[in-house]
């Protein structure tokens, strides 16, 4: 008997126009269109971790190798330690030119001086041609920030900031919410910003002939800017006439706020495994708290604890337990979300298999910029091979090699990265 097939983006239909994303099925990979999709998703976190390996709040493990034993802080990822590789000794050589408080803007792009676009948008623009959305940027605090106290980890391919997002009900509104009163409205505001941007570029073959090589060189940039916003104008009209995937609104908590840490935190994974499990977008980022005082440094506050993260990573020898202690919540919540995708089946395997997780800070005790501790996870599917902990040679190895690997395991053509001068796919990849 032939097999059969259906496509990835096939709907439950009903009456009154409810329609229903079906999740990915066995015989939806039987097609090339049904192949299970590959997803990065990158997560920050600010003011580095303890390093005295005399603690046992220590961040970084003392063996390298399969035989290293997890800390306190990391103890919640012993059940995926299957599925994931510690690192140490990686980091962007570049961005320790720069006031520590400044260096989550080079943890995706290895610069904070060179416009490189981070390593999620690259792939966005690669991926995004398959998905609704072209990429999910969360952050605690939401925004751009300031250059020295970046809101974001997102950076398009000339090195300007993309403002994150922060409002769970509306993210979620935005992405599995619709009407046919918002439906019009949408493609009325789509149509306008059309016609504006036509407007731009017909103008701008005037300009263009009156300007130097210099000048010239500039407004192509700006237009290719502009060209850019286009295309997804383009997408997101396509995209108006295919139904929304319908998700239950009680899989995540719309009113977790600040307040509740805990459930804040979640809620925000639970928004990057709702938006990758419906194929909304196949690229996520989340920055968990901006570096320096301000901003979500309060949250430690709102556990109970004496003082804020900034304060406590400067005082590291007075509230080492307290510090320790938040490490092990951000931790358990990372790993709530890398068990969430394992626990999800997806064709043979698992979401986790076909999604490339990275995790960690740019700074490793104090503001140092180097030694970062990183984890990398998932991706299985991909070719990774997990279960260590591997600590690099700084000297010879940069953070930015690591993402060539990223790179070429997530299909992309790209051979560098920022200022990489190798790849680690020997390390990483079976």
């Amino acid at each position: 008997m032939k097999s059969w097939k259906i496509d990835r983006r096939t709907m439950l239909k009903g009456a009154g126009g409810v329609a229903l994303a079906l999740p990915f099925l066995d015989v939806m990979a039987d097609s090339k269109k049904g192949t299970p999709p590959k997803r990065l998703a990158c997560v920050f976190f600010p003011n580095g971790v303890i390093t005295n390996q005399q603690s046992e709040w220590c961040w970084f493990p003392k063996e390298q190798g399969k035989n290293y034993k997890l800390n306190k802080s990391l103890e919640s990822l012993e059940p995926l330690r299957s599925d994931l590789s510690i690192i140490g000794g990686l980091s962007h050589p570049e961005a320790r030119k720069y006031v520590p408080h400044a260096t989550a803007g080079s943890f995706l792009t290895s610069s904070m001086s060179l416009s490189h676009i981070s390593i999620d948008q690259a792939y966005a623009q690669e991926a995004s041609q398959h998905t609704r959305a072209h990429s999910l940027i969360l952050s605690v605090d939401g925004g751009l920030g300031s250059s020295s106290r970046t809101r974001t980890i997102s950076y398009s391919k000339y090195g300007q900031p993309i403002a994150a997002e922060n409002d769970i009900r509306r993210i979620f509104n935005r992405m599995f919410v619709s009407n046919a009163a918002s439906k019009k409205e949408a493609r009325k505001a789509l149509m306008e910003k059309k016609s504006m941007i036509d407007l731009i570029l017909e103008n701008a073959k005037s300009i263009d002939r009156k300007l130097g090589v210099q000048d010239k060189a500039k407004l192509e940039e700006y237009l290719d800017s502009v060209r850019e916003i286009e295309r997804r104008v383009v997408r997101a009209d396509k995209w108006l006439d295919t139904p929304m995937p319908k998700v239950d609104p009680k899989a995540i908590n719309l009113k977790a706020e600040r307040a509740k840490p805990e459930d804040y935190f979640r809620a925000f994974y639970d928004l990057m495994f709702l938006a990758f499990q419906t194929d909304t977008t196949r690229a996520a980022t989340f920055q968990q708290g901006n570096e320096g005082d301000g901003g979500s440094d309060d949250i430690p506050l709102l556990m109970g604890y004496p003082k804020g993260h900034h304060y406590m990573s400067h005082n590291i020898a007075k509230h080492l337990a307290d510090y320790g202690r938040f490490d092990q919540f951000w931790i358990q919540n990372f790993s709530y979300f890398l068990k969430k995708l394992k626990d999800t089946k997806e064709g043979a395997a698992n979401m986790l298999d076909n999604t490339l997780v990275l995790y960690g800070s740019t700074t490793s005790k104090l503001h140092y910029g180097r030694n970062y501790p990183l984890i990398l996870a998932g991706g299985k599917g991909m070719g990774y091979k997990h279960g260590q902990y591997h600590k690099f040679d700084e000297e010879k190895y940069r953070m930015s090699d690591l993402m060539v690997t990223m790179q070429n395991s997530l299909g992309m053509k790209a051979e560098t990265f920022g200022d990489s001068t190798k790849n680690l796919n020997d390390v990483f990849l079976g």
